[in-house]
């Protein structure tokens, strides 16, 4: 979350509109799951219970890196040795979302 909130500065919109931009759906999964204690803090400080949160994500251009979930890295990697499968099903595991 401190990345998250950190990489780049919020901007400051019309009426108290604060716009966050991210890097990716993770942490957008991550900063939605805060998102009320977030606004409920930044409100009572500032005294401002007109604040609005906005989060954008990036549209990245290709750059090399790609940013992809446990359960599509595991496919990725399943994909190039087939053993992985048998693997997680011998152990019981559960691939995460």
């Amino acid at each position: 979350m401190y990345a998250t909130l950190t990489k780049r500065q919020p901007e400051l919109g019309d009426n108290f509109e604060i716009s966050f931009t991210i890097d990716s759906q993770v942490q957008m999964i991550d900063l939605e799951n805060e998102r009320a204690n977030l606004l409920s803090f930044l409100r009572k400080e500032l005294n401002n219970y007109g604040i609005s949160l906005t989060i954008k994500v990036t549209q990245h251009e290709e750059s090399g890196t790609q940013y992809l979930s446990g359960k599509d890295r595991f496919l990725q990697m399943a994909d190039k040795n087939e053993h992985l499968h048998t693997l997680k099903n011998n152990l019981g595991l559960d691939i995460e979302y």
